[in-house]
C-alpha cells in the first residue's frame, strides 16, 4: 500500500497467488506483514511487531492445520531484514 505500491505489484507472493495453475496444483498460504510506518521510518523492527506476526502464524498453522516445518521466510527490503532477525 502507500509508496510500496511498485514493489507491491512485483512482489513474490502477488505473483504466486497470480498463477492460477501453481496455487491448484501446489495448495499454500501467503502471509505477508508489511513494515509498519513508524519501524521504516526509524528502520528497526519494533519488538510487538515480530510479536503479533508470530502470533499470526501460529494461530494459521493451527487453524489451517499447516505443516510448522514448511514455513518459508522470505521478504523485500524492511522485510528480507525481518525475516533474518
Amino acid at each position: 500500500s502507500g509508496a510500496f505500491s511498485v514493489t507491491n505489484a512485483q512482489s513474490l507472493p502477488l505473483q504466486l497467488l497470480s498463477n492460477a495453475t501453481l496455487s491448484h496444483t501446489f495448495p499454500f498460504i501467503v502471509v505477508v506483514p508489511q513494515c509498519p510506518t513508524a519501524c521504516a521510518r526509524h528502520n528497526v523492527w519494533m519488538p510487538q511487531v515480530f510479536e503479533g506476526t508470530n502470533r499470526i502464524l501460529k494461530d494459521l498453522i493451527a487453524d489451517k492445520h499447516g505443516d510448522p516445518h514448511r514455513i518459508y521466510l522470505a521478504g523485500q527490503s524492511m522485510g528480507g531484514n525481518g525475516a533474518w532477525l
